[in-house]
C-alpha cells in the first residue's frame, strides 16, 4: 500500500478523490502484493507425517522442552477454500489436557485460505505461556484442524493413509509418530 504522511511523520493523510473503481481506499492506495519466501531451511524435514482434509499436510513437528515451543511444519497441497483453525493440545502422560492453542500460523495472522500451494509453512507455538506444569509433565500433543463455524475437524490420516482416531494426529513430546 501506498500512502502520505504529514511533515511531522504523525498521521497519514487521506485521499479526498474517488479512485477508480468507484472506492474510497481512504489514507493508503493498495498497489499489489508480494510474497517473499525464504529458501526451506535444511532442518525442515519433508516428509509426510499427516493429511488433513484434500489439502493440507504436516510435514514436520519439532518441540523444545528448554523453551517449550513447538514448531510445526505445514504445506498446503492445493488452494485452501476456508480458513481452518489450528489447535495443538499438550497431554501428560494418562491423556489429561495441561494446555492448547488454537490458531492459524504467525500468531494467527495467516489464514490456511491464504497458504501458498507447495509453499513451506513454519508454525511455531509457544507452550509455556498457557502450560502451569513443568515442561516434563508434557507426554503427547494431539494436532489437527477443524471449521470454526461449525466446530468440524478435517478428516485426517497417516502417512499410509489410514484414517486417523478422532481426526488427531497424536505424537509423543519426545519423537515423532
Amino acid at each position: 500500500r501506498v500512502g502520505i504522511v504529514d511533515a511531522e511523520g504523525k498521521h497519514w493523510l487521506a485521499f479526498t478523490n474517488q479512485l477508480p473503481g468507484g472506492s474510497d481506499h481512504g489514507d493508503a492506495f493498495p498497489i499489489g502484493q508480494l510474497w517473499v519466501e525464504p529458501a526451506v531451511p535444511a532442518h525442515v524435514a519433508t516428509n509426510l507425517l499427516a493429511q488433513f482434509g484434500p489439502a493440507i499436510q504436516l510435514l514436520d513437528v519439532r518441540y523444545d522442552r528448554t523453551t517449550q515451543a513447538l514448531t510445526l511444519v505445514w504445506q498446503a497441497q492445493a488452494p485452501v477454500a476456508k480458513d481452518y483453525v489450528i489447535f495443538v493440545h499438550a497431554l501428560d502422560a494418562s491423556g489429561t489436557m495441561l494446555g492448547q492453542i488454537d490458531a492459524a500460523p504467525y500468531q494467527n495472522q495467516y489464514p490456511t485460505s491464504a497458504w501458498r500451494p507447495r509453499q513451506i509453512i513454519e508454525d511455531q507455538r509457544p507452550l509455556a505461556n498457557v502450560i502451569k506444569q513443568p515442561a516434563a509433565a508434557i507426554e503427547h500433543f494431539a494436532i489437527g484442524l477443524y471449521d470454526p463455524v461449525s466446530g468440524a475437524r478435517l478428516a485426517a490420516t497417516d502417512q499410509a493413509g489410514k484414517s486417523l482416531v478422532d481426526n488427531i494426529l497424536l505424537i509423543d513430546s519426545d519423537s515423532r509418530p
